[in-house]
């Protein structure tokens, strides 16, 4: 049945990258103080669906042989092309405050932020199932998902000292805590 598998010659269509639909949003604020104090805040969120095919199974992957009558049942005669889909959800938000005290610079920042990705697997079936069974199996498969947090504070800390060159010395430090 192969060559009547619609695209044939060229039924492996997995060519080229995914096909992906996005969507961003971004806003950023900050106030200034009279004192010189800056709060700052910037928070990102992004959605995205991707769709990509895997390679074209064969009509004999998914086969049910009934033990009574010999007689083999393929439910995709012309074979079949599985697709990989995913949904993903990303934020992350940011708040910081800044100033100077005693000539010294310092940014004051907080930044939390997620990631999931939920996987399915399309136009399949669970061979496994229909082997042992007969029975038509789902063609659309909730896989699982992976999902990502993060939370960092950062202080920063820096000032210019004159040492005479033809540039100021500048020195800095900080640290950063990672959840």
């Amino acid at each position: 049945n192969i060559p009547f598998v619609p695209g044939y010659p060229s039924i492996n269509r997995v060519e080229g990258d995914a096909a992906t639909h996005l969507g961003l949003l971004s806003v950023s604020a900050g106030i200034l103080f009279g004192g010189g104090a800056q709060f700052y805040a910037s928070t990102t969120y992004g959605t995205k669906n991707a769709n990509s095919y895997e390679n074209y199974r064969l009509p004999t992957k998914v086969r049910y042989t009934d033990p009574t009558t010999g007689l083999t049942t393929y439910p995709f005669p012309f074979g079949f092309t599985p697709r990989e889909s995913t949904e993903e959800h990303d934020y992350a938000v940011t708040a910081g405050l800044k100033d100077t005290m005693a000539q010294w610079k310092w940014d004051l920042s907080t930044t939390y932020g997620a990631d999931r990705i939920r996987l399915y697997t399309l136009d399949s079936a669970n061979a496994g199932l229909f082997a042992l069974t007969g029975i038509p199996t789902p063609s659309n498969y909730y896989d699982g998902f992976l999902e990502a947090q993060q939370w960092t504070t950062t202080l920063d800390v820096n000032r210019d000292f004159d040492v005479g060159l033809s540039s100021p010395l500048n020195v800095a430090y900080g640290g950063e805590y990672r959840h």
